[in-house]
Formats: structure tokens, C-alpha cells, sequence
């Protein structure tokens, strides 16, 4: 924070010997950005459009600022003055999108997000969340396009991966979700992984693979304790594989964490 504060002091002298270095204003909101000040950022943006009101650059991280800061709707007027000045913005089309799916206008967020894949057919995140958008109006065939072209774009995406396994699941493509998983969980190691292996391990569930299952039950739990759905998932796993005590443990954990249907398997299996 030292650092920061000596740059600002450096950007603040420098505005203070020129009201009108829209550079140095733009310095110092760039660093109230990172210390997530948007205010200050929002009034130093608004200083250079008042300067510069086609500024794109400064309109674009005003918005952006809002965004962050929670004022969504005012941003959302930002980006489409950026859009009018540059209609082939992408980032304004999508921070659009985002706040369109936000305020449940599905529709129109899949609008802006094809104009932003029309002016950048390569933008990965806009396949991406237009396939999770498209799979929320239960087009699943679209949003397995969406995963797989974002995929071909770049395969080192795990989301992507991730998101085409859970629509290759709900599908019932097994074997096809389990190698998506695969690619997920190998891609990125690090991340809340939990949902990713507990879908994994139902997956491999649905094809009788019940010892590989537990393996990733088991990584589930241990990434999330309170993950009822794997606890729930593994007693059948268990019980399919002849641990009906283990079974009914799981059920009963599952249960004590709120999976209310637990104690109903429980009343079928474990008496």
C-alpha cells in the first residue's frame, strides 16, 4: 500500500500542476482501481470525459468501475455510449451481457454477447457465458456449441471443459462428461474443485464404475466437508458395493447437513 500511495502522490501533483493531463488522471484511477476504490476512480474517469466526452477509453472504465462498485444499470449506460462512438467494443457488449443476464434478461444478454462474438469470433468468455446463459433458456444443443467452440479456441480453458461436462451429463453422455471432468480437473488443479470431481464421481456412478466413483467422492469431501450431495451420492456407491454400514454413515451425514430425503434411504436401507 507505501507503493500506492507514493504513486498517487505523484499523480496528485502532477494534477495539481495540470488540471487538464487527462494521462495522469487516467494513472491515478488505474490505481484507485486496484485498490478498489471505485469512487475515486469514477470521479477521475468523469474528469477526463468532461475534458474529452468522446473519450471511448475513459467511458468504457467508468462503466467498468461501476460495475465493480454495484452501480450495474448506470454502467450499462456507459457501455452503450462506448458502443455508439465503437460498435465493435467487445468488452462493452459483454459487460453488458452480464448485467442483462443479471436483471434476468436472458435474451437480450445472448444478443450482446453474438455481437461481441460477431466483432471477435475468438473471444473465449463470451462463448462461454452465452453457452451458460443458452443452457438456463434449456437450449442445451446451443450450449454445447458455445463449450466446444470455446473449447476449440482454447483447450486450455478449464470452465469450458467443465461447462460442456455438466451439459454432456444432463444429455447422459457419461463417458463424454467424465473425459470434459478429466480435462477440467487436470487443467486446473487449484481451483474449487469439489463440484467438478463430485460430478465426476456421478458420473462414473450412472456406468456401475461405483469403486472409481468413491475416489472422487472422497476428493469432493475432502475439498468441501459439507458437500451433502457427495455424501448422499457416495452411500449408494458404498451400498452398490456391498458397505451397507458405510452407506447408512453417509446417509446419516448427508442428512445432519440438511439433505432432508436422507433419512427416508435411511428408513429403506439401514433398519
Amino acid at each position: 500500500m507505501d507503493d500506492y500511495t507514493k504513486v498517487l502522490d505523484a499523480y496528485n501533483k502532477i494534477i495539481e500542476l495540470n488540471p487538464y493531463d487527462t494521462a495522469a488522471y487516467f494513472g491515478r484511477a488505474s490505481v484507485m482501481l486496484i485498490i478498489s476504490n471505485y469512487k475515486a476512480a469514477i470521479n477521475d474517469y468523469s474528469s477526463i470525459i468532461s475534458i474529452f466526452p468522446a473519450n471511448s477509453s475513459a467511458l468504457f472504465k467508468r462503466g467498468q468501475s461501476k460495475f465493480y462498485q454495484g452501480d450495474k444499470l448506470e454502467a450499462v449506460k456507459d457501455f452503450n455510449k462506448v458502443i455508439k462512438l465503437d460498435d465493435k467494443h467487445k468488452e462493452s457488449y459483454y459487460y453488458k451481457a452480464v448485467v442483462r443476464d443479471e436483471y434476468n434478461d436472458k435474451q437480450g444478454a445472448v444478443e450482446d454477447l453474438t455481437k461481441a462474438i460477431e466483432v471477435a469470433p475468438d473471444y473465449t468468455i463470451a462463448y462461454i457465458k452465452r453457452a451458460y446463459i443458452k443452457y438456463s433458456l434449456n437450449d442445451k444443443t446451443g450450449a454445447l456449441a458455445d463449450f466446444s467452440k470455446a473449447i476449440e479456441i482454447n483447450s486450455e480453458t478449464p470452465e469450458a471443459w467443465y461447462g460442456r461436462g455438466n451439459i454432456k451429463f444432463i444429455l447422459e453422455d457419461y463417458k463424454g462428461a467424465i473425459e470434459d471432468y478429466d480435462n477440467a480437473i487436470k487443467l486446473n488443479a487449484g481451483m474449487a474443485n469439489t463440484i467438478a470431481y463430485y460430478n465426476r464421481g456421478f458420473a462414473k456412478s450412472r456406468l456401475g464404475a461405483h469403486k472409481n466413483a468413491l475416489i472422487d467422492y472422497n476428493q469432493a469431501i475432502k475439498l468441501d466437508p459439507d458437500n451433502i450431495n457427495a455424501y448422499f451420492n457416495r452411500g449408494y456407491s458404498k451400498l452398490y458395493l456391498g458397505d451397507k454400514y458405510g452407506a447408512c454413515f453417509d446417509w446419516s451425514k448427508a442428512g445432519e447437513l440438511g439433505y432432508e430425503d436422507a433419512y427416508k434411504v435411511i428408513e429403506q436401507y439401514c433398519k
